[in-house]
């Protein structure tokens, strides 16, 4: 009798265990090592196409366009990537789309229709093969959810005829809503802070601004995979005295400066913590939208070169893990950019997709 109790409690303790693997594993997306892609031509440099062989990358989810609202109130297609590498072999494309979040207080009507035929078509001018998921990424608050799963769900029965996956971002304050009508959702764990505070902690990401969301994790019910940041903001702040003094506690946020560089002595002054002063007035070239005319600097701006320590990120990483469980099987890293792959090294790299 005691052996058939001990053969019935082996058989009960193997079927819990099985259960529970499975509830776990339903929790979570399956493995693989994937980086976004957003700037606005798909070209590799050699440093980019090495970095996706050295590190075993069989994912890439890249930005195919933006939609937002244009002068007229229409919801429309913007900045629509163009491609110049060719199709990498054992790597899947994933089209993204980034949803502006005023789009969903518009006529939002065969928006969802009109989008998988774009990403459809375009994958078969450019010749990128047949489009197994398509991702959505949308800034959606309480106000706008409703809308915005809605949407998801014209978007779903679209693709769910032609096996195609949809997927969508899940941003930290998001994790208090209802789970939107997707198949997996890509936790961002980055942006987590606030730019405008030349004083506060590191917006990229710090592990005091994710704590608060960590608990929602536990029973979050849609699986999961998550993404780490490894770019870096140069941000300048106006001082309303215009004096050659750092007064950071009456500067504002002006401009993200991207792809400057901070070696020049006789324009900045190096402070502590990243901080930088101007030292000249000058007028920066850009053509970045709204600014295209220049970016002015003005003696006594500060800029802050914000930039996420290793030993952080595996911090927020570990964190989250023992929240949620598996959820670091598939990593995406924001994003890949011959830049931002110098900021650390190998062995950095493959501890953060590790799981």
């Amino acid at each position: 009798m005691e052996k058939r109790l001990s053969h019935i409690s082996s058989a009960l303790l193997v079927l819990l265990a099985l259960t529970a693997c499975t509830r776990q594993s339903a929790k979570n997306v399956e493995a693989a090592r994937a980086m976004y892609f957003w700037r606005t031509d798909f070209r590799l440099s050699e440093e980019e196409a090495a970095f996706l062989r050295t590190h075993d990358i069989s994912k890439i989810y890249l930005r195919y366009f933006d939609v937002t609202v244009n002068e007229t109130g229409q919801v429309m297609p913007n900045a629509t990537v163009s491609f110049t590498t060719d199709t990498l072999e054992g790597i899947e494309i994933i089209p993204t789309v980034f949803i502006v979040e005023n789009c969903l207080q518009h006529n939002m009507d065969s928006i969802a229709q009109k989008l998988v035929a774009r990403i459809l078509q375009m994958n078969q001018t450019h010749h990128r093969g047949n489009v197994k998921e398509i991702q959505i990424d949308c800034d959606y608050t309480h106000r706008s959810r409703e809308r915005f799963y809605a949407f998801l769900n014209e978007m779903r029965n679209e693709l769910q005829p032609k096996g195609i996956r949809l997927s969508a971002t899940i941003r930290l304050h998001q994790l208090s809503m209802p789970p939107p009508p997707v198949d997996y959702g890509a936790l961002m764990v980055y942006n987590t802070g606030n730019v405008a505070n030349p004083n506060g902690r590191n917006p990229i990401l710090s592990i005091e601004d994710v704590a608060p969301f960590l608990k929602k994790l536990d029973d979050y019910p849609l699986p999961l995979c998550a993404a780490y940041p490894i770019f870096d903001w140069v941000a300048l702040y106006g001082n309303e005295s215009q004096q050659l003094t750092p007064n950071t506690q009456h500067q504002t946020l002006r401009h993200l400066l991207y792809g400057h560089s901070l070696e020049d002595t006789t324009l900045y002054k190096p402070l502590e913590d990243g901080k930088y002063l101007v030292l000249a007035s000058r007028t920066l070239p850009t053509t970045l939208g709204r600014d295209a005319a220049g970016i002015h600097l003005h003696v006594g701006d500060t800029i802050r070169h914000w930039q996420c320590d290793i030993s952080d990120i595996l911090k927020v990483k570990n964190a989250v893990e023992k929240h949620r469980s598996g959820i670091n099987n598939r990593v995406i890293l924001y994003h890949l950019d011959k830049q931002s792959l110098n900021h650390y090294k190998h062995e950095d790299y493959e501890k953060i997709f590790s799981h």
